[in-house]
């Protein structure tokens, strides 16, 4: 079974060889084209090339999931959260009033848990 980074992989290779040798890659004794390929593995530009379009692949599929959609808005409210406690909890350092301090840090940290175990 072939997986798709191999047909990925072959289709690099060719590329980058026929870039290479540009007219004269027909000409060129395969005994060549491997070495060249040898040396461009141990460089590690074939593996480079093949993860850029596999993660361009992942990120277009992505795009539009509702999983991105859901995470924005976790996102958004999240951050809204963040905004309105924040200051609550400079206030309640400010008046010295510990227990709304706690009590808002405690409500922070649940959001947060929450967020953090949503967003997965």
């Amino acid at each position: 079974m072939v997986s798709l980074r191999d047909i990925i992989r072959r289709h690099v290779e060719d590329k980058t060889l026929r870039s290479l040798f540009g007219k004269s890659f027909d000409k060129t004794p395969s005994s060549e084209k491997e070495t060249r390929l040898d040396w461009l593995r141990k460089q590690g530009n074939v593996d480079k090339s093949v993860d850029q379009i596999i993660d361009t692949f992942i990120k277009d599929l992505e795009k539009g999931s509702p999983q991105k959609k859901r995470r924005r808005m976790l996102t958004i409210g999240y951050t809204a959260i963040n905004v309105i406690f924040t200051p609550l909890i400079c206030y309640g350092v400010n008046e010295k009033n510990w227990i709304m301090m706690i009590g808002v840090s405690l409500m922070f940290l649940i959001i947060a848990y929450f967020y953090i175990v949503l967003s997965d």
